[in-house]
C-alpha cells in the first residue's frame, strides 16, 4: 500500500498543525512499516530524508490550488492520501482513500475570527467553508484532536470521527533547577496569540479590576502590551517557558472557542492553579485544581484572581494519561492500523 502524507503545513516554528505532523511522520516511520510512505511538502526537509519527498507549491488553502492538487496526488499512483489539517482536494480521485485531521472549526465558530470588518469575514468563512466542507466530504476517515470538535464536525458536517487528544511536548519529569527566576514578581500566565477568539481584552479588564493587583504575563503573540500590570513577552524558547511555567501563581486560558487547548496540557504538568472558560473543548479538563468560568463574566474570572492563594493546585500525579505522547501514539497507531487492515482486505 502506498501513502501520501500531506506535510505542507509544516514548518520550522513550533505551530500545533506543524508539531502534530512531525509526529505522525515518526509514527508512521516506527509503527506502519509494511506501507510505502511519501511526504508530500512545500520544501526538502533534512530531517525527513528517510521518506521520499514530493515538493510542491501548492498551498492548502489557496482555494486555486485546492482545485488542482487533485493532480498531483493521481500522478503517484497512490492508495491513501493522509492530510494532517483538514483540506485535500476538490476532486477525489477513483481508489484513493483519504483520511484528514480536524484541529478546530474556529473559522466558523467564532464571530469575526477573519476580520472586524463584516464583509471581508463573511467572505472569509465562505472561502474557508468550501474547503473544509469539500474537504470533510471527500474523506473516508476523520480524526479530531478532542470530544469538543469530534461534536461540532458532527454537527455541523453530519460526520463523525476518531477522537485522539493531543499531548504535552513537556516529559513527565520537568526541570526546575532554573538558574534564576525569570519574572520576578508574583503573577498569572497566558500562553498563545492575541486573536480575537483567545478572549484577551476580557482577560486584560479582569486584571486590572483587581484588588491584589498581581500582574499578568503573555508569552507569545506579538508585543502589544506592555505596562506596569500586563506584560507581554513575545516569543520565548522552551526554557524561558518552562520557567514562566513553574513560576506562575496560575494559568489562564479566556478563550472563545478552543479545539483542544495543549498549553493547558502543559501547565498541568507543572501543578499549577488553572483557570479556563468553559467553552469548547476546555470544558472538557476536569481534573483537580482547574476552574472553570464563563469568558463573558468577568466577576467570575476576578474572584478566581482574588483568592489564588486559598485554591488547590492541579496535581501532576493525578493527570489524565490521555494526554501523554505514548498514549496519542499508541492510540492513534491502533486506529490507523485498523484503517489499513481494512482497505488491505477489501
Amino acid at each position: 500500500m502506498k501513502i501520501l502524507l500531506d506535510c505542507r503545513l509544516l514548518s520550522d516554528n513550533e505551530t500545533g498543525i506543524s508539531n502534530y505532523t512531525k509526529a505522525l511522520i515518526y509514527i508512521y516511520k516506527n509503527n506502519i512499516k509494511t506501507c510505502d510512505i511519501l511526504l508530500l511538502v512545500n520544501r526538502y526537509y533534512n530531517e525527513f530524508a528517510f521518506f521520499e519527498q514530493i515538493i510542491t507549491n501548492l498551498k492548502p488553502y489557496n482555494v486555486f490550488h485546492f482545485l488542482f492538487t487533485s493532480y498531483i496526488i493521481k500522478k503517484y499512483n497512490i492508495d491513501v492520501l493522509h492530510s494532517m489539517f483538514y483540506s485535500n482536494s476538490f476532486i477525489k480521485p477513483r481508489n484513493i482513500n483519504y483520511i484528514i485531521t480536524v484541529h478546530d472549526l474556529m473559522f466558523y465558530k467564532i464571530e469575526n475570527f477573519f476580520s472586524d470588518r463584516n464583509l471581508v469575514n463573511k467572505f472569509g468563512t465562505i472561502y474557508y467553508r468550501f474547503i473544509v466542507k469539500r474537504s470533510i466530504k471527500n474523506s473516508d476517515y476523520i480524526f479530531t484532536v478532542s470530544e469538543s470538535t469530534r461534536r461540532d464536525v458532527l454537527k455541523d458536517f453530519k460526520r463523525d470521527s476518531i477522537a485522539v487528544p493531543l499531548w504535552s511536548k513537556y516529559s513527565s519529569t520537568v526541570k526546575t533547577d532554573f538558574e534564576e527566576r525569570f519574572i520576578k514578581d508574583k503573577y498569572v500566565l497566558y500562553v498563545g496569540n492575541e486573536r480575537n477568539q483567545k478572549n484577551l481584552e476580557f482577560l486584560i479588564k479582569c486584571i486590572k479590576k483587581t484588588n491584589n493587583k498581581i500582574k499578568l504575563i503573555l508569552a507569545g503573540g506579538k508585543k502589544k502590551y506592555d505596562d506596569n500590570q500586563v506584560i507581554q513577552l513575545g516569543f520565548v524558547d522552551d526554557k524561558q517557558l518552562m520557567n514562566l511555567y513553574y513560576y506562575s501563581e496560575a494559568f489562564i486560558l479566556p478563550s472563545l472557542y478552543e479545539g483542544f487547548g495543549l498549553p493547558v496540557v502543559e501547565a498541568m504538568r507543572f501543578s499549577k492553579r488553572i483557570f479556563l472558560s468553559n467553552a469548547g473543548s476546555l470544558k472538557e479538563f476536569k481534573d483537580p485544581g482547574i476552574y472553570h468560568f464563563n469568558p463573558y463574566s468577568e466577576g467570575e474570572l476576578i474572584y478566581l484572581l482574588e483568592n489564588i492563594e486559598k485554591l488547590e493546585k492541579s496535581n501532576f500525579k493525578k493527570l489524565n494519561e490521555k494526554y501523554r505522547f505514548e498514549n496519542f501514539q499508541i492510540n492513534i497507531t491502533n486506529e490507523l492500523k485498523k484503517i489499513f487492515q481494512y482497505l488491505n482486505n477489501f
